[in-house]
C-alpha cells in the first residue's frame, strides 16, 4: 500500500499536463507539453484578443484550463465560445467535458448524443471525452471501456490512446500498467518525446533507477531541449548523488525550460552538493525579492563557508536561523556550519554549543567531535580537547592517522600545561601510544618520530636515559634528503643529540651534533654556547 501511495503522489502531475488533443501545430499546447505554461497562456490570451470571433481560440484556451485542472475557467471559456458560434461542435464537446468532470451526468451523455461520439470517426472527439470521464467522480458503468474500445476501433496505432489510457491507470494507482501505457504509445509512435520522458518519470517514482534513465535518455536524444525529460533526469541524479551529472543536465533545464523561484532554487542545492559554490551562489542570488527564505540563506551559508567566505557565512547563517520559525525544520548539517563559521570567526565557545547542538540531531553523526576538539583546543581547554579527539578515535571504526596525531598533540599539550604529576605523566603516556599509532600507519612522514621524540623528552626530561634518540635519528634519517625544506627539524634533531652526548660525557660526538646545526645555521645560540662550554 505505502508503495501505492509514493507512487500516486509523485506521478500525480502527470494527470495536470497531459496529453493535448487538436493540438497539432498548435504553438500554445506544444508549450504546454513542454511545461511552459505561463508563455502558453500568454500565448492563448494573445488569439483571443486578436480573433475575439473566432470559437476556436475559445476551445483552445478551455482546452488550456482543463489540462491544468482549472475546471472553472475552461468552463468559462467553452461557454463563451458556444455563445459566439452555438453550432461550434468543439466548444460544445467542451462543455460536455465540463459536465462529465463535474459529475453532472446528464448533461455530459445529452452532448454525446448530439455529437455522435459513439459513433463518431473523430478520434480526438472520443479521446477528448475518455480523458474527461476518466476525471470524473461517477462515470456511468462501462462508459470509460466504451471510449477506450471505440478509439481503438476508429485506429489503434493512435499513441494519443495510451497516453489517455495512462491517466486512468494513473488514477487507479497501476504503475505497472501505467507503464505499459506510455510503452504502447512508444510502440506506435517511437519518436514520442512526451510518452519517453513521462515513461521517466513512472519509473522514477517507483525507483526503477535504470529504466528511468534510460526513458529521460532516449526522450533527450529526440529533443536535446525538452525540458520535463531534462528536469526528470537531473532530479534522478540528484536523488542518487549523482550532483556532477545532476548539476550539468539540470542546468541543461534550467536554460530551456520555464524557471520559477523553486526550479532556481533547486539549481542552486544541486551546484552546492556538485561542489560548484561559486555557480551555486551566482544562481541563487538571481532569486530577487525573497528575503524571508530560509533555505536560500541555508544554501548561500553553506556555499560562502565552502569558498572560505567566513564572515559572510556566518552572517548568512546567523540570517537563516533567525528566519525559521519551526524548528523542526533545522538540519544536523545547519549547526554544523553555524558552528563551524563561528570557529572561524574565532567564536569558539559558541561554536562548541552549535556542536553539541548538531549532535543532539543525529548523534551518528560522530565526525563532529573532532571540531569540538579542535575548538576546545584553541581555547587551550587540553583536558576536554583530549576527551573528544579519544571519542573520535572510538566512534571510528577505522581511525585516520590524523585522529591519533591530533590526539597525541593534546595529550602532549595537555601534559606541558599541567602542575599534576601524576595527570602529567598519564597524558604523556597516552600522548607516546597516539604517535605510535599514527607512525604504523603513516611510516615516512617525520611528524610522527618528532612528535614522540618530543613526547619522550619530556618524559626524560634529565636526558640522560636518551628516550627520545631514537625517534630524533629517525627524523635526521627521513629530513636529511632535503635539508633545505626539513632545516628547522634537523636543527632540532641536532640539538637533542648533541645535548644527550654532553650529558653522557661524549664530548667529542657532542661537538660533532653541534657543528651539523652551525652547518644549517651558524648563527644559532645554542650551538655556540655549547661549542664554546665543550672542552
Amino acid at each position: 500500500m505505502k508503495k501505492k501511495v509514493m507512487f500516486f503522489k509523485a506521478i500525480v502531475l502527470l494527470q495536470i499536463i497531459g496529453t493535448s488533443l487538436f493540438a497539432q501545430g498548435n504553438k500554445g499546447f506544444e508549450l504546454l507539453k513542454r511545461d511552459k505554461i505561463s508563455e502558453a497562456r500568454k500565448f492563448f490570451i494573445s488569439e483571443m484578443n486578436s480573433k475575439p470571433q473566432d470559437p476556436k481560440v475559445y476551445f483552445d484556451l478551455g482546452s488550456f484550463y482543463l489540462k491544468l485542472n482549472n475546471t472553472d475557467s475552461a468552463q468559462i471559456y467553452f461557454k463563451k465560445g458556444t455563445e459566439i458560434a452555438p453550432a461550434d461542435l468543439n466548444c460544445q464537446l467542451g462543455m460536455g467535458a465540463i459536465y462529465a468532470i463535474k459529475g453532472n451526468l446528464g448533461e455530459a451523455l445529452k452532448v454525446e448524443r448530439v455529437l455522435g461520439i459513439d459513433k463518431t470517426k473523430n478520434i480526438d472527439w472520443v479521446l477528448f471525452m475518455l480523458d474527461a470521464w476518466i476525471k470524473s467522480p461517477n462515470a456511468p458503468e462501462g462508459k470509460i471501456d466504451g471510449l477506450l474500445t471505440r478509439a481503438k476501433e476508429i485506429n489503434k496505432a493512435n499513441p494519443n490512446i495510451y497516453l489517455v489510457k495512462a491517466n486512468l491507470s494513473i488514477k487507479n494507482q497501476k504503475a505497472g500498467e501505467t507503464a505499459n501505457d506510455y510503452e504502447m504509445a512508444i510502440y506506435f509512435d517511437s519518436t514520442n518525446v512526451e510518452a519517453n520522458s513521462k515513461l521517466g518519470d513512472i519509473y522514477a517514482a517507483v525507483k526503477n533507477k535504470e529504466q528511468s534513465i534510460k526513458a529521460y535518455l532516449r526522450a533527450i536524444k529526440k529533443d536535446s531541449t525538452f525540458p520535463p525529460a531534462l528536469r526528470g533526469l537531473g532530479e534522478l541524479y540528484y536523488d542518487y548523488g549523482n550532483y556532477a551529472k545532476s548539476a550539468f543536465i539540470y542546468g541543461k533545464y534550467i536554460e530551456n525550460g520555464e524557471i520559477n523561484t523553486k526550479e532556481l532554487q533547486k539549481f542552486g542545492t544541486i551546484l552546492y552538493f556538485s561542489k560548484d559554490y561559486a555557480k551555486s551562489i551566482d544562481v541563487l542570488s538571481k532569486i530577487k525579492g525573497d528575503n524571508e527564505n530560509f533555505v536560500l540563506k541555508r544554501i548561500i551559508g553553506y556555499d560562502q563557508f565552502e569558498l572560505k567566505d567566513y564572515a559572510n557565512s556566518l552572517n548568512s547563517l546567523k540570517q537563516f536561523f533567525a528566519l525559521v520559525k519551526d524548528k523542526s525544520k533545522i538540519l544536523y548539517t545547519d549547526y554544523e556550519y553555524y558552528g563551524k563559521s563561528l570557529a572561524k570567526n574565532a567564536m569558539d565557545s559558541l561554536a562548541i554549543e552549535n556542536f553539541m547542538m548538531a549532535m543532539k540531531i543525529d548523534s551518528s553523526k560522530t565526525g563532529i567531535y573532532e571540531n569540538i576538539a579542535q575548538s576546545y583546543q584553541k581555547q587551550k581547554k587540553y583536558l576536554l580537547a583530549v576527551e573528544y579527539f579519544e571519542k573520535l578515535i572510538k566512534s571510528r571504526t577505522t581511525p585516520l592517522p590524523s585522529d591519533f596525531y591530533q590526539f597525541g598533540l593534546v595529550n602532549y599539550y595537555a601534559a606541558v600545561n599541567s602542575t599534576d604529576t601524576v595527570l602529567k605523566s598519564k597524558l604523556l603516556i597516552q600522548a607516546d601510544t597516539a604517535f605510535g599509532s599514527f607512525i604504523s600507519l603513516n611510516s615516512k612522514s617525520q611528524l610522527g618520530y618528532l612528535s614522540r621524540a618530543r613526547v619522550n623528552s619530556q618524559i626524560d626530561t634529565e636526558t640522560t636515559k636518551g628516550l627520545a634518540k631514537p625517534y630524533y635519528e629517525k627524523v635526521v634519517e627521513i629530513c636529511s634528503a632535503d635539508p633545505v625544506k626539513f632545516k628547522k627539524e634537523l636543527i632540532e634533531s641536532y640539538q637533542y643529540m648533541g645535548f644527550y652526548y654532553y650529558v653522557n660525557k661524549d664530548n667529542a660526538t657532542s661537538k660533532s651534533f653541534w657543528q651539523k646545526v652551525l652547518e644549517l645555521d651558524p648563527a644559532d645560540t645554542k650551538a655556540l654556547d655549547a661549542m664554546k662550554g665543550i672542552k
